[in-house]
């Protein structure tokens, strides 16, 4: 498909835009999601909040349960959602607001992680991973209407019920099914790895490239 005109998007416009579509679902259907709302948020404090905008999740009583840090598509390790920054900035979020379960996004791939499984590698609290059926390179494609469209009305429904089964826990087995031989290979480097840099969050970088060339 093409990968967009002259139009772009800001992240924190795109962000806006699903909050807004994704508490229309919710208000919809208010009977089928443990969420009540989507806002997007200043966190930090001062210039900071103005500056910084966070996508939230919350229930009916206005408890937040999902923090997350999204990247729009583009050229650049930091725009990948298992990129180390990413996912450090985001599990901070998830910590500083002591919720459960934090999720990394860059339209492309997005990763739920959950902090209860605080004993594992950083890569082993991955709960499940959802890939669009297309590719965008850039803002420019993001911004293409179809696609906000796709993502409003296909891709964004079907996820939001798939976190409302995990957060519920309707559904217990969610471990990511990755072809056996490509775990192999992954679990292989991550263990030779885990030897020389036993810092577990430092693994994401080796399975980025994992997954590229298994």
């Amino acid at each position: 498909m093409s990968q967009g005109g002259t139009e772009t998007i800001h992240e924190v416009d795109f962000c806006a835009q699903i909050a807004a579509s994704a508490t229309n679902i919710f208000h919809a259907h208010p009977d089928s999601f443990p969420f009540k709302e989507a806002r997007i948020e200043g966190f930090g404090s001062g210039s900071l909040a103005r500056k910084r905008k966070d996508l939230r999740f919350y229930n009916a009583f206005g408890a937040l349960l999902l923090t997350s840090e999204t990247k729009l598509p583009g050229p650049g390790k930091e725009r990948d959602p298992y990129n180390e920054t990413v996912v450090r900035v985001a599990q901070q979020k998830a910590d500083d607001a002591d919720v459960r379960y934090f999720f990394t996004w860059n339209v492309n791939t997005f990763v739920l992680w959950d902090r209860k499984l605080w004993n594992v590698p950083l890569l082993d609290r991955r709960v499940q991973e959802w890939n669009l059926d297309r590719y965008l390179s850039n803002a420019q494609a993001v911004a293409v209407p179809a696609t906000l469209h796709y993502l409003k009305t296909k891709f964004l429904p079907s996820l939001l019920s798939d976190l409302a089964n995990i957060c519920t826990e309707k559904v217990h087995d969610w471990g990511m099914a990755l072809n056996p031989k490509r775990w192999k290979k992954i679990k292989r480097l991550r263990e030779l790895h885990l030897r020389a840099r036993p810092d577990p969050i430092e693994n994401l970088d080796l399975f980025m490239e994992a997954r590229q060339t298994a």
